[in-house]
């Protein structure tokens, strides 16, 4: 969803400035604040989805998403804008779970590499078909519309998840860091 949610709009975006009576400075802060929401998120949600599970976590930022999208595309003005896209980069944090979620259902390394080498391929893909679709969404429907599209597609993920996928973290108990270990009689034993 990431590539996609980053880009889709930039052809948009002189309009978007008119519309909400705003520079496109402004406008272009909401893509960059959705950048740097979608990398902290992405930290928070690794170990967030260690602690309580995959699942949960990738639910709870796709539901994000999926609002952030809606707000996004109702948005009467820049603020709310921005507040939206906020929102929509807690979803967008989620890609790297996607990650963890191939490390944990394929154990084979070499079979795990190709699985990641071809989400690679299908972001840089994103990344360059994401423009000219939202800009034809855009230039024929609105570009309010493409955050609805976006909000759809996410829904459609949301759906799948919850439908398709079990949880695929194992529940292993890790010993603490202090904790002594039986061999070495109470000191810490090599990391």
């Amino acid at each position: 969803l990431a590539p996609v949610t980053q880009d889709a709009y930039i052809p948009s975006m002189p309009v978007m400035a008119v519309e909400l009576h705003t520079t496109e400075s402004a406008v272009g802060l909401s893509l960059q604040i959705n950048w740097i929401l979608s990398g902290l998120v992405a930290l928070a949600l690794g170990i967030a989805s260690d602690k309580y599970g995959r699942r949960p976590s990738l639910l709870l930022a796709l539901a994000c998403y999926v609002v952030g999208s809606l707000m996004a595309a109702v948005s009467p003005n820049i603020h709310c804008l921005i507040f939206g896209r906020c929102i929509q980069g807690i979803g967008g944090g989620s890609q790297a779970l996607c990650y963890a979620i191939s490390r944990d259902l394929i154990e084979d390394e070499e079979e795990r590499s190709r699985f990641n080498s071809t989400l690679a391929i299908f972001g840089c893909s994103a990344v360059v078909l994401a423009p000219t679709v939202g800009g034809i969404v855009a230039v024929f429907l609105g570009w309010r519309m493409v955050f609805v599209l976006l909000a759809c597609w996410g829904l459609v993920a949301l759906f799948n998840i919850f439908a398709l996928l079990p949880e695929t973290k194992q529940s292993v108990q890790q010993p603490a860091l202090n904790a002594p270990s039986a061999d070495d009689q109470g000191t810490f034993a090599p990391l």
